[in-house]
């Protein structure tokens, strides 16, 4: 899984939406199930069927098919998410 350090949340989202490869919506149904919010492809496209962005406050999972990215929101040169620690993303 690759990993994008940032530092503000415009900057996470501007990441996501330079990697994501179609418009995306907020799905209320799978957010409420989910309980964070899950944006989906707007595509009815096939080649981009189940691909989403889950915000999960201090990250954005942005998951395209096997190719899944990790948009980490960082302070102060350090990470919030220890997955991102874990993996050197400090």
């Amino acid at each position: 899984m690759e990993h994008i350090k940032v530092s503000s949340v415009s900057e996470a989202w501007r990441a996501a939406a330079r990697i994501f490869p179609t418009d995306y919506e907020k799905n209320e149904e799978n957010s409420k199930r989910a309980g964070y919010p899950i944006y989906e492809t707007t595509s009815t496209d096939e080649r981009f069927s189940g691909f989403h962005i889950s915000d999960l406050n201090t990250r954005l999972e942005v998951n395209m098919g096997s190719n899944d990215i990790q948009v980490c929101l960082v302070s102060c040169g350090r990470c919030f998410m220890p997955i991102c620690s874990i993996n050197g993303f400090q």
